[in-house]
């Protein structure tokens, strides 16, 4: 160890030290948003799936953060920033091309955090010009599409609505009883 320690420049410990105070700092902060987050899950009564998909966004993003520090302060990368930058204005762009699958995921996005209705309830989609809407149980709700299961002359089919469509009409919503 004493060998190791005396080949190793004072810089090189000085880095290591410091990468291994951000990653320890990085694992704190997760734990501390993490635990934030299921107390104001609780305190709100948000849904299971809605949390499970808060805590990955959380994962993810904490994981970002302490790995593009960490690359900056073991010296490997000297322009993570700019890296971040850059990533960042290519998925703006990205994303004004992808209008339409963007809309659904921030209409998703509404729809789980003011739940205008849940998985279970019967809701009515009308059509504002002389078309019937469409009528379904929702069975699952995600970041694309809204799916009904509906039944028609004793017939189950399922509808798969994206989620933008359902944000631009009325919706008539029966809740189950909990």
């Amino acid at each position: 160890m004493k060998e190791l320690a005396s080949e190793l420049r004072e810089g090189e410990i000085a880095t290591l030290l410091s990468t291994a105070l951000v990653l320890v700092v990085g694992l704190a902060a997760y734990y501390l948003l993490s635990r934030a987050l299921k107390q104001m899950t609780r305190r709100h009564n948000v849904t299971a799936t809605m949390e499970g998909r808060m805590r990955l966004f959380l994962r993810w993003t904490t994981f970002i953060i302490v790995g593009l520090v960490v690359l900056q302060e073991s010296g490997l990368t000297t322009h993570a920033w700019a890296f971040l930058s850059g990533f960042f204005a290519i998925a703006a762009v990205s994303f004004v091309a992808m209008w339409s699958v963007l809309s659904n995921g921030v209409c998703a996005v509404i729809i789980l955090v003011y739940r205008p209705f849940e998985v279970g309830d019967e809701i009515e989609v009308l059509d504002a010009s002389d078309k019937p809407g469409f009528t379904g149980r929702v069975t699952d709700i995600n970041l694309m599409f809204t799916r009904l299961r509906s039944e028609t002359d004793g017939r189950q089919s399922y509808l798969q609505v994206p989620n933008n469509m359902i944000m631009q009409r009325i919706v008539r919503t029966s809740k189950t009883p909990r």
